[in-house]
């Protein structure tokens, strides 16, 4: 049993690089093989089956027979071609004067994408750290023995100029201390003369007062 007379609209099926019909979900050879090899069932591909030649028949397409595996014998085989050859160019005929044939394009199963697990890299050990050997420097005698004595030399040179430093400060020194004791000795000598004439004018004042009580008295 065929179908009404209507459009058959075939898709372009980019998974398995051929065409098929949706509304059967029949599947064929290729776009100029119009031989259908299976079925297209949610993004699954189904060999051709029972099923299949049913829908064939009911749609009035052309399979693959190098597909079906029979175990006819070969006068069944023959009339089975025939009868398949009268369908077919019966079918061939209806579908040349009565189907308008559509292809569209049908978009291609993307596979979801494959995440690889992340690399954990190892951590890094740092090598130890070594510190090299340290090595005492060579010095020589020699240079040693110069700078020893070239510092002694500036030391005795320094000890002898601050030597004559201090000497010279301390001749000054005495000159100022001699001259200060001079000074001293003065005005000793002054204070001295000073109260030695103080003395003799106070013996001299008293003197004078008792004889001026004495004259005093005799007036009285």
């Amino acid at each position: 049993m065929s179908v009404d007379k209507k459009k058959i609209m075939y898709k372009t099926l980019k998974a398995l690089n051929t065409i098929w019909h949706p509304d059967s979900t029949l599947v064929f050879k290729s776009s100029k093989e119009r031989l259908v090899i299976g079925r297209y069932i949610d993004n699954e591909f189904i060999s051709i089956d029972d099923t299949t030649l049913e829908l064939c028949n009911t749609w009035g397409f052309k399979y693959d027979e190098t597909l079906i595996e029979t175990e006819d014998n070969n006068e069944e085989e023959e009339q089975d071609d025939s009868e398949k050859n009268e369908n077919e160019s019966e079918n061939d005929e209806s579908n040349s004067s009565d189907n308008e044939e559509i292809v569209e394009s049908t978009p291609p199963v993307v596979a979801p994408p494959v995440v690889a697990p992340p690399v954990v890299a190892p951590p890094v050990v740092a090598p130890p750290v070594v510190a090299p050997p340290v090595v005492a420097p060579q010095v020589d005698d020699n240079i040693i023995h110069k700078l020893t004595a070239n510092y002694s030399a500036q030391l005795d040179s320094l000890s002898k100029s601050l030597q004559t430093d201090l000497k010279s400060v301390n001749d000054n020194h005495n000159i100022k201390v001699k001259e200060l004791q001079y000074k001293y000795d003065q005005m000793k000598n002054n204070y001295e003369e000073m109260k030695t004439n103080y003395e003799e004018m106070k013996n001299n004042y008293e003197q004078m007062k008792n004889k001026f009580e004495g004259i005093k008295k005799l007036f009285s």
